[in-house]
């Protein structure tokens, strides 16, 4: 995964600066600000998607653990003979990371347009997940998975639309200061 990952992301690198040539300086400087938006948007909507998933666990009783996650994207990541604690922070590194990012697509696209858009937006990469997860981690506890990941992307999505929206709005708009 680690190769694939080097991989995508040198692509990715390749086709972003083609683009990034052709664009003039005026949206180049819109989009490194939509960027910086984004990470903060995508930052925060991860931790809150995180720690929502944690109280929801803890009042529900359920026993399904989504950050086992950590230890097996650090795995991934790292080979499978790897272990230790820095197997799991590498893994959640890589999961804020994708979170944040995730954030920043979506602030550079839609975030202008608020909750519900950031609500769609995280309602796919619910779908996403659910997708791939199950068959992917053998999940045992499949309801509870679900109705914690729902949960969470609820939660990431209304931060991510709210977060970026006001932050854009505040670039845009002018503050006057009577003197």
């Amino acid at each position: 995964m680690l190769y694939t990952l080097i991989g995508v992301l040198i692509l990715a690198f390749m086709i972003g600066r083609m683009i990034w040539r052709r664009i003039s300086s005026e949206k180049q400087s819109e989009i490194k600000w939509l960027i910086g938006y984004g990470t903060i948007a995508g930052f925060l909507a991860t931790c809150l998607y995180d720690l929502s998933r944690f109280v929801l666990i803890k009042v529900t009783g359920f026993q399904f653990w989504p950050f086992d996650i950590f230890g097996i994207f650090g795995k991934a990541l790292a080979g499978e003979q790897a272990t230790g604690l820095w197997v799991s922070m590498l893994g959640a590194v890589f999961h804020i990371a994708n979170g944040t990012t995730f954030g920043i697509a979506y602030t550079v696209a839609f975030g202008r347009k608020g909750i519900w858009a950031g609500l769609v937006w995280a309602m796919i990469l619910e779908l996403a997940m659910v997708t791939v997860y199950p068959g992917w981690l053998d999940v045992k506890a499949l309801d509870e998975l679900v109705s914690v990941s729902v949960f969470g992307h609820i939660v990431y999505g209304v931060v991510l639309g709210y977060t970026a929206r006001k932050l854009i709005l505040r670039k845009e708009t002018p503050v006057h200061v009577s003197v």
